[in-house]
């Protein structure tokens, strides 16, 4: 009986670590890509100049890199053509 509870404590103990190691086993690091799509209105290509000459994508791709994802993550500025829902 004591060797049973042995090994359901050991068991107990274990199990956490090995089931996080596989889970997180195929998740790496710096799968964040980052573009600038060209605006169809002219006239928002200057706040897609300034965005670009902040590095601002950069910067959040950047803040994302100490997480592990387990797929690619594109993360892009485009615009809407005034047909998006805010959330705010």
């Amino acid at each position: 009986m004591r060797a049973v509870l042995m090994l359901v404590i050991t068991w107990m103990i274990l199990s956490p670590e090995i089931v996080t190691k596989t889970q997180a086993a195929p998740a790496r690091a710096n799968r964040v890509s980052v573009s600038y799509v060209p605006p169809k209105n002219p006239a928002h290509q200057p706040i897609l100049d300034q965005l670009r000459e902040v590095g601002f994508l950069e910067k959040f791709q950047k803040f994302l890199t100490p997480f592990r994802l387990p797929r690619a993550l594109p993360v892009k500025v485009e615009g809407c053509d005034g047909d998006c829902q805010c959330l705010l």
